[in-house]
């Protein structure tokens, strides 16, 4: 609900009592799972004046919860969609992204611009809205998912 109304007035909804009410609730967890990052960051990330603190808190957190997960990338489907979904996510810093992915992953060097483009091919979100060619691309994934 709320990332289908981000998308149709973003300009509005962070603004909305009922919004910032759950954005309270949400911003009091001390654990971030990933549809809590994908929900606050929609919010954060497609308000018209964003606000850069929020979004770095919400990064800061996200990077210690992926730092300090004891989940595998290759095992854990909430971890490995976290870490590819905050990879390919504009709104956070770059360089934030590209330090934690060298963490992460010690001996894989690959620049911010390389980065970027990692992104573009492993996020599951699209965080600029429905586009046709997303889905479509998604769409091939799904075989993978019924051959269970």
């Amino acid at each position: 609900m709320l990332l289908s109304a981000a998308l149709l007035q973003s300009d509005l909804l962070s603004h909305q009592p009922v919004v910032q009410e759950i954005l309270r609730d949400l911003e009091a967890r001390s654990d971030i799972g990933y549809f809590f990052f994908i929900t606050i960051m929609f919010i954060y990330g497609n308000d018209p004046n964003p606000s850069g603190q929020k979004i770095g808190e919400l990064a800061d957190l996200v990077t210690w919860t992926l730092e300090n997960s004891k989940a595998s990338f290759f095992d854990d489907c909430s971890a490995y969609l976290l870490l590819c979904d905050f990879i390919s996510c504009p709104f956070v810093d770059a360089k934030l992204r590209c330090d934690l992915f060298k963490r992460l992953f010690p001996g894989k060097l690959l620049t911010e611009n390389e980065l970027g483009i990692l992104g573009k091919n492993i996020g599951f979100v699209d965080w600029r809205g429905a586009r046709t060619s997303h889905y479509l691309r998604r769409k091939r994934l799904q075989p993978v998912y019924h051959a269970v």
